[in-house]
């Protein structure tokens, strides 16, 4: 299902941001999804092919109205159950997240914290990045932690 994952992904990419609206699409969509993986009996309505469209559309209406979703999102969700997809959307998530990163963009690597992460925010400064350089990360297991550059 990566495939059609990736398609949807990227099929949403291209409306959030040709709307200038990755960024609140991505947080979104996020949410509504936590939402879906926090109730199994919302997951099997929406997945059940016995449940009719408009009930779906409206289940689907009133918790983007919760989350505060949008129009993108909401008529996105829509094709989604539409298309009995509402299983694959934790990997639609995932692979939007990377498709919007790249689009935009935003790599992300290993790297240190502490003095190793100061000397890779120096190097990116003296190869010329400079200012247009965000670096986001948080702390995993261990001594690494993982980064991500806006070039």
């Amino acid at each position: 299902m990566k495939s059609a994952s990736l398609q949807y992904a990227n099929a949403l990419a291209d409306v959030a941001l040709a709307q200038g609206a990755a960024d609140a699409a991505l947080k979104q969509l996020g949410d509504f999804a936590a939402a879906l993986a926090g109730s199994p009996e919302l997951r099997n309505f929406l997945a059940s092919p016995a449940v009719a469209r408009d009930a779906k559309h409206g289940v689907i209406e009133k918790i983007c109205s919760r989350v505060g979703a949008g129009k993108i999102i909401r008529n996105f969700l829509f094709v989604i159950a539409d298309h009995q997809r509402s299983h694959i959307l934790p990997e639609i998530v995932a692979a939007f997240q990377d498709v919007i990163r790249q689009r935009q963009g935003i790599a992300e690597a290993e790297g240190a914290h502490g003095r190793r992460g100061d000397r890779l925010r120096s190097e990116l400064a003296h190869e010329g990045v400079g200012e247009g350089v965000i670096l986001t990360g948080s702390v995993s297991s261990g001594e690494n932690l993982t980064l991500g550059a806006r070039v």
